[in-house]
């Protein structure tokens, strides 16, 4: 997999009804050459994939583990089949047991985690985002920070990326203001 080059690949249309982007994120778990390899790979599904399967969770998930959101093993378990079906397609990828037909993706044993099914409520997000000029109110001793949350940056709203920057902005402003005061 980090032979493969990329670590974001968006994967169009015409080669996945299912899936939109794949990310690759990997090293060693050392400082030695020697040191085993360590991978991990996020599929991404389309906006028309989620909706039509938006009644399911994933087990792990922050809207099961937290909201108490109820989910079906069995959809779950279809769902991930599905999509690793779908990445099986993606010409160039490597293949894999769960990809290649042969049984139920939760019981393979070439992954040390997973494959896991998680929904992300804002990943398709709508309407704007909340404009970063009126994200910090010192008045009020708060700052909003989060992927729905706009940053200089101009990072994809909804994006992990710009929930990270729009935190990283907060406490720089944070602490300009009291540094100021």
């Amino acid at each position: 997999w980090l032979s493969l080059g990329f670590n974001v690949a968006n994967v169009d249309d015409q080669s996945s009804s299912i899936l939109s982007k794949i990310m690759i994120h990997g090293g060693r778990k050392g400082d030695n050459d020697d040191d085993e390899e360590w991978c991990s790979i996020v599929v991404h599904s389309t906006e028309e994939f989620a909706i039509r399967n938006s009644g399911v969770y994933g087990a792990s998930s922050t809207a099961a583990r937290v909201g108490g959101a109820a989910t079906d093993a069995s959809m779950e378990n279809s769902l991930v089949e599905e999509m690793m079906a779908a990445l099986g397609e993606v010409p160039g990828i490597p293949s894999t047991s769960s990809n290649n037909n042969s049984g139920d993706c939760s019981s393979s044993n070439i992954f040390n985690y997973g494959p896991a099914l998680h929904r992300w409520g804002n990943a398709f997000p709508k309407g704007e985002p909340l404009r970063e000029d009126i994200a910090f109110v010192p008045s009020s001793r708060i700052a909003f920070c989060g992927d729905y949350v706009a940053s200089p940056e101009r990072v994809r709203f909804g994006s992990f990326e710009s929930a990270l920057l729009s935190g990283t902005f907060a406490g720089e402003k944070i602490s300009k203001y009291y540094n100021e005061s």
